[in-house]
């Protein structure tokens, strides 16, 4: 049995914290480790960051900004997470650019960490450009018999 939850949120970073709230009622509803919810709510929070910060510049907005929340999907147990927008084609997987590692921290770059974190997060991420619209999915495997922590 598939459970679903879908929020619309409007392309302001204010909407973060009502993204979080029903990231973590989901997983509480689905008795999600927090360490799961954590990462799910990161990984979303990323990603919905720059798509406001990079597809709506300037305070321009578009459709809504839709999350698609599955518990229940594909083989075993399974958080299936679905962000749709119609800011520019965009790519976060191929064309984001890769995250400077090494070296000092204080002498590298700000930012460019965050696909990175989403990548080793979760266990699969893709992305579409479907009928003008961008789809990023990420999908996190829940392992049997995990403990709460």
């Amino acid at each position: 049995m598939t459970a679903v939850t879908e929020l619309a949120l409007a392309a302001d970073l204010s909407e973060l914290t009502r993204l979080a709230d029903a990231i973590e009622a989901f997983c509480d509803a689905h008795a999600l480790p927090p360490a799961v919810s954590y990462q799910i709510s990161l990984a979303a929070d990323e990603l919905i960051t720059n798509v406001i910060s990079y597809g709506f510049p300037d305070g321009a907005t578009g459709l809504p900004i839709t999350v698609r929340l599955a518990a229940g999907e594909g083989d075993g147990a399974s958080v299936t997470v679905v962000i749709v927008d119609d800011g520019p084609a965009f790519d976060p997987f191929a064309e984001a650019p890769p995250p400077v590692l090494e070296g000092d921290i204080e002498d590298r770059p700000i930012g460019g960490l965050g696909v990175h974190l989403v990548r080793s997060m979760m266990d699969q991420v893709d992305y579409a450009r479907i009928d003008g619209r961008n789809v990023v999915t990420l999908r996190k495997q829940i392992p049997a018999g995990i403990a709460d922590d």
